[in-house]
């Protein structure tokens, strides 16, 4: 019976170990106090290492969640700086073309 109680002494002891482990790795999961770019203020639970977070962004006001971005054409830029570009280029396609018509 000694041996099944210092295995279990083992086993709590590595459990023990484990514990103390674990806690040294994680960081502290603390509630913290947000405030929105429109003052309005949230408590949340983060790592964050002081109790008191500002946002310079937020989902409320940024474009890429309000979707009021104003994208440009791409493509369309592109095909316009080329056409700008290269309009005197001719490679003969307009000179088979109008001897068709």
């Amino acid at each position: 019976m000694a041996k099944v109680t210092n295995k279990l002494d083992a086993k709590s002891k590595a459990e023990l170990v484990a514990q103390r482990a674990k806690a040294a790795l994680h960081p502290d999961y603390k509630e913290v106090t947000v405030e929105m770019t429109d003052g309005t203020k949230l408590a949340m639970r983060s790592t964050y290492k002081n109790n008191y977070l500002k946002l310079d962004i937020d989902p409320k006001t940024h474009p890429a969640w309000t979707k009021e971005a104003n994208y440009v054409n791409t493509k369309a830029t592109e095909v316009s700086k080329f056409n700008s570009k290269f309009k005197g280029l001719s490679f003969g396609a307009t000179k088979k073309a109008e001897a068709t018509a």
